[in-house]
């Protein structure tokens, strides 16, 4: 199961028969193997005939769309099976303080916790003193917030233990080429904060389609709050799995894949900013695709490894039990490995 990246403006997807296939700008065309794909990005200038839009929903296919900026604006999802019971369960949940509160606390935990892991297995890059103190700091944070008393309290942890992570990479940065200094977005001021930005944009798109997968509101959570415009929940379950984005971009890096023609500036808004270029994120779905094929421990330990891809879908059933129990059982975070 891969994902499958159409970049060139002016390729369309067009069915013949019972067959789907990209028709290229060139006029070449492609058949695409529907049974080998989970999901199908589509960038700005790209198109899908109406004949293709019914096959990939009868085929329950996601299929994401991203802007010239490579920006996610949308998804095209299959009509789920009704979930009324599912939804009215994380209704009166996130209305509950205790409840809202406590399942944020965790995920802040697993946030942190991977964040740790993430720069302990980097403790001979260079920066060692940046790294360790950002080890060392990140511990006390973890300590802070089991006993956060309000989800403002526990934003502000987050905030910092971010800060301490995005200073620890940028330490652990080997190559003379790149730099980080800091955590930039809207325009992204650096290469390696461009790809940061994309790799969370696709992650949002899983995380996106695992809460509706698992029947729930997208838009309502517990972190992040109530949004008209953000999917509130998919952002919360996003930020125990940022550190597998991050740790793939350092490892871009430090291999000496982000080369210029990956990247170019262009001006936003009257603000300039770097952006990826298509061989840019060509580059950066190959090691997505990569990631989530990559099989990690179940938090149920007697489930044994999954894939990532699974693993955060299983994480969307996960919420579904914990709204349903209204929290009489604890979630429980991935852990990077």
């Amino acid at each position: 199961m891969r994902t499958l990246a159409l970049l060139e403006p002016g390729t369309r997807l067009r069915t013949q028969g019972r067959a789907l296939w990209a028709e290229l700008p060139d006029g070449s065309r492609r058949a695409l193997p529907l049974h080998q794909l989970q999901q199908i990005v589509l960038w700005s200038g790209c198109s899908l005939t109406g004949p293709a839009r019914t096959m990939l929903l009868d085929a329950g296919l996601d299929v994401a769309f991203l802007d010239g900026r490579g920006r996610f604006r949308g998804r095209l999802a299959a009509a789920r099976t009704p979930h009324g019971f599912d939804r009215l369960w994380q209704y009166r949940f996130v209305e509950t303080r205790r409840c809202r509160l406590m399942l944020a606390k965790s995920m802040i935990a697993g946030k942190i916790a991977n964040h740790r892991r993430l720069l302990i297995a980097r403790r001979r890059s260079r920066g060692v003193a940046a790294v360790e103190s950002s080890i060392r700091r990140l511990a006390a944070l973890a300590d802070r917030a089991p006993r956060a008393r309000d989800v403002d309290t526990l934003r502000g942890i987050e905030g910092m233990a971010a800060r301490l992570s995005f200073t620890a990479l940028g330490a652990a940065i080997r190559s003379p080429l790149i730099t980080f200094e800091r955590r930039t977005r809207r325009p992204p001021e650096d290469p390696f904060n461009a790809m940061l930005s994309a790799g969370y944009s696709l992650l949002r798109v899983r995380c996106e389609g695992a809460i509706e997968l698992a029947g729930l509101d997208p838009y309502l959570g517990c972190l992040h709050g109530l949004s008209r415009r953000a999917p509130s929940l998919a952002l919360d379950l996003m930020e125990e799995l940022r550190p597998w984005i991050d740790r793939l971009v350092l490892n871009l890096t430090n291999t000496q894949r982000l080369e210029p023609e990956l990247f170019e500036e262009r001006v936003v808004d009257g603000v300039p900013g770097v952006f990826l270029t298509r061989p840019g994120w060509t580059l950066l779905l190959t090691e997505w695709d990569a990631a989530l094929a990559h099989r990690s421990a179940h938090p149920d330990p007697r489930r044994g490894e999954w894939p990532l891809s699974g693993l955060i879908l299983e994480q969307g059933r996960q919420l579904r039990h914990i709204f349903e129990g209204m929290g009489t059982a604890a979630y429980q975070p991935l852990e990077l490995t």
